[in-house]
């Protein structure tokens, strides 16, 4: 290969100098080593993705299984205190989902504790689907195998499985009440698309529902930085507001690019109901939901109106939340060594935009901000849920940590 490269470069040198004969050295030997240099620079990609499908699990060897009412967990060996505390777990978040919502759960699910090295963080999941049953895997740190570390290392438990139970048990249970997703079909060549425009509903309700399963787990951990492995870490009310009533013509088919947002602006209305009308409104939604064995967007949507006797639309297109103008991020062990601050939760600041509420408050990029109010905020999440209960103040006090210069306390202001 070495030689391939070389005899390129000699041949484009000559090329250079017009082909001659009598090529000359002394433009070899300054052309050559820089022309090299440029093509040595370092570039590497280092990856591993770990895959996990039927096929693996039927080669995998499993001491037992553990079953309860709404969870199924099969173990390695060694791991059955282990797949009975996560068993018990989904039991009681189960519970505790249908308590909270009104809504019945008829998913079940199925999870493999699969010890590794390490837990794996690029990972692939395929399985083949089952009716009424909601498959994950939980990996187990070999040498860290207590429950709490299975729950704050593994990304996406609680959450995703919390999400995918309720997203599915609005879809697939029996009427009444049934939520109609939208699908495409096959016709010779073509792929006709039957657009229900129910998915701000759906992804709506369902990462309420991951919030809801968030804080019941996490407030049973004591991990300084156990929001790190979180996924619903999003912006839900600067994406409302940014999204607006275009929320309510989201589909499955839409442009991957808005997705993100959408997913956040949806579980911004949700947050917002509650917030609005309290943590009940969904039992009241729910049972509006069951007065039809079918639903579409525009019938969500009179479900929604009639159990909260408002407007749904006209909330989301007068709702407005200040845009603070910098990069948030939950604060990491990693940055907090790397940065040297002497904090263990926060927001780290990566930029502030100039011109923007958080430049004129003088928040400056590397700050770390601690709380609002007098709310500790720990995440991007946490930090939108504060400021929306203080939207009628012009001004909000924001405590932030600044290396070299320590704790500090701020004035932020909500409007230009």
């Amino acid at each position: 290969m070495r030689r391939i490269l070389v005899a390129g470069l000699l041949s484009l040198i000559l090329v250079l100098s017009g082909g001659c004969r009598s090529l000359n050295k002394d433009l070899v030997i300054r052309v050559l080593p820089k022309a090299l240099a440029r093509q040595s620079q370092g570039s590497w990609v280092a990856s591993g993705k770990y895959v996990l499908t039927d096929s693996n699990l039927r080669k995998t060897t499993f001491e037992g299984t553990v079953e309860t009412e709404d969870a199924n967990v099969i173990y390695q060996f060694g791991l059955e205190e282990q797949a009975r505390q996560i068993a018990n777990q989904i039991n009681d978040l189960t519970s505790h989902i249908e308590d909270s919502t009104g809504l019945k759960i008829c998913y079940a699910t199925r999870v493999y504790l699969l010890r590794q090295e390490r837990i794996p963080e690029n990972y692939e999941i395929r399985f083949e689907s089952e009716p009424g049953i909601f498959t994950m895997p939980l990996f187990v740190s070999a040498g860290d195998e207590s429950c709490q570390a299975i729950v704050l290392r593994n990304l996406g438990y609680p959450e995703l499985l919390a999400h995918e139970i309720v997203e599915m048990s609005l879809i697939f249970h029996k009427p009444p009440g049934v939520v109609l997703p939208d699908f495409a079909g096959e016709l010779l060549f073509l792929k006709p698309k039957m657009l229900n425009y129910t998915r701000w509903f759906r992804e709506g309700f369902a990462e309420y529902v991951a919030v809801l399963a968030q804080q019941m787990l996490l407030s049973e951990q004591s991990d300084e930085y156990s929001n790190v492995n979180l996924v619903v870490l999003s912006s839900p009310f600067s994406s409302l507001s940014r999204v607006g009533e275009k929320l309510f013509k989201w589909h499955q088919y839409s442009s991957p690019v808005i997705n993100n947002e959408y997913y956040d602006a949806a579980l911004g209305l949700f947050l917002l109901i509650a917030d609005r009308f309290g943590t009940d409104a969904l039992k009241d939604i729910i049972a509006q939901m069951n007065e039809l064995d079918y639903l579409d967007g525009p019938d969500l949507i009179n479900a929604v109106n009639r159990a909260l006797n408002t407007d749904v639309e006209e909330l989301v297109a007068n709702f407005h939340f200040p845009d603070i103008g910098c990069n948030l991020s939950p604060l990491t062990k990693a940055t907090a060594l790397n940065e040297d601050l002497n904090v263990k939760q926060g927001l780290y600041i990566s930029a502030v935009e100039p011109n923007s509420l958080a430049d004129i408050a003088g928040i400056k990029n590397k700050d770390v901000i601690l709380k609002v109010d007098d709310e500790a905020v720990r995440n991007n999440l946490e930090f939108e849920q504060t400021l929306l209960k203080l939207l009628d103040r012009r001004t909000v006090d924001i405590t932030i940590w600044r290396k070299d210069e320590g704790r500090m306390v701020i004035e932020l202001p909500l409007k230009n």
